[in-house]
């Protein structure tokens, strides 16, 4: 009992030199203690290795101390030990391996563990993607008020992925997670207000959770924060700002903010005019799938504007935007087969997709059947 308490005794000098900004000094003692096989105490120097606190950085020593301390069943070692092989920092990436490691650490009732672990079952990384799993080693960390496991279990309940749709639930969950400074947690909570899901609409409150989660380079929040600067709802239309935002998402291949992005080059709005680039940032969306880039790319080829005229991709563009649900390509296909270019003259057809797209909130197409179908 005597050596317990010393060894106690001991540890809390550690800490003490460590409060002290005596961190080398602590290092060492942690060190002695480590070598006699104290648990807490290795994870500690492990910690210490990896972050370069009181020694010089190296994460092959850090995987080795955590290594150490995981094999007494330490469960924050065990933690440890699995995002180094998640990451492949200091030992060579190993998915499966990170995920054992996960599980031993949360069956404890480690909650950074359960989080982590319920990411590896909703993506299946070193285990089969699994979302009963998911949502149950996230609500497991969420109920111990860990902020990352409130948002993706929020998420789930925002998307309905794997669990059924509860808008009011992933509100909730996303607005306590937000408020720990998730920012992931916070963008979705920026979404909920956005599409009123779970709350009131309220755009100047999206602004406030999207303006945290852009801080934290979240390039969908950069991209939501720069739509509302473009179209001005819940702030001041600021077009500079809306291109700098769309920017900053772009370059991390978010296809909508490619897509808004050309728009800006296209139109001038928030910097100069450059059709050129225009063309290349509506590319880069179209190869990632976006419908309205699609159109836009397509209204480009049809009229030649930025690349050489081509109707015949321009309408292969517009169609399979059209299959993905893109109203304004249902306009300009009406459009072309209303006049008869690159397509059999057809004003009854025309009329069809002109009516759709109308239906589906086009204003152009609104505008069209207003001007050329009078007597409908």
């Amino acid at each position: 009992m005597e050596e317990i308490k010393n060894e106690q005794s001991r540890y809390e000098q550690a800490w003490s030199l460590y409060d002290k900004n005596k961190h080398e000094e602590a290092f060492k003692m942690f060190c002695q203690l480590a070598e006699e096989g104290d648990a807490e105490s290795l994870y500690t120097v492990g910690l210490m290795y990896q972050t370069g606190d009181g020694v010089k950085k190296n994460m092959e020593k850090a995987v080795d101390y955590y290594q150490k301390s995981a094999e007494l069943n330490h469960a924050g070692a065990q933690y440890f030990l699995g995002m180094c092989y998640f990451n492949g920092d200091g030992v060579e990436e190993d998915l499966a391996k990170a995920a054992e490691l996960f599980q031993k650490a949360a069956d404890q009732g480690d909650a950074d563990a359960q989080a982590f672990l319920g990411n590896c079952y909703e993506f299946g990384n070193g285990v089969e993607e699994n979302e009963e799993l998911a949502r149950k080693y996230y609500t497991l960390a969420a109920e111990q008020g860990h902020a990352e496991g409130m948002s993706s279990l929020g998420k789930l309940y925002y998307l309905g992925d794997g669990t059924p749709r509860n808008d009011l639930m992933a509100y909730l969950l996303l607005e306590k997670s937000a408020e720990l400074g998730d920012a992931i947690g916070a963008y979705f909570l920026g979404e909920c207000y956005v599409g009123g899901w779970g709350c009131r609409k309220d755009k100047s409150k999206a602004v406030k959770w999207y303006e945290m989660a852009a801080e934290h380079n979240i390039a969908a929040a950069q991209y939501g924060l720069g739509r509302l600067y473009y179209s001005g709802e819940g702030l001041a239309q600021d077009y500079s700002k809306a291109f700098e935002l769309f920017q900053k998402a772009a370059d991390q291949n978010h296809s909508k903010a490619q897509s808004y992005l050309g728009n800006c080059y296209y139109y001038g709005r928030g910097v100069e005019q450059n059709i050129e680039l225009s063309v290349k940032y509506l590319t880069l969306a179209v190869e990632q799938g976006d419908a309205a880039a699609m159109n836009d790319l397509g209204d480009c080829y049809e009229k030649g504007i930025g690349v050489e005229q081509n109707i015949s991709k321009a309408i292969a563009l517009y169609l399979k935007a059209m299959e993905l649900g893109e109203a304004t390509a249902k306009w300009s296909l009406g459009e072309l087969f209303y006049r008869g270019e690159g397509l059999p003259m057809d004003k009854e057809e025309a009329y069809r997709l002109l009516k759709e797209a109308a239906d589906d909130g086009c204003e152009e197409a609104m505008k069209f059947i207003e001007e050329n179908y009078k007597d409908r």
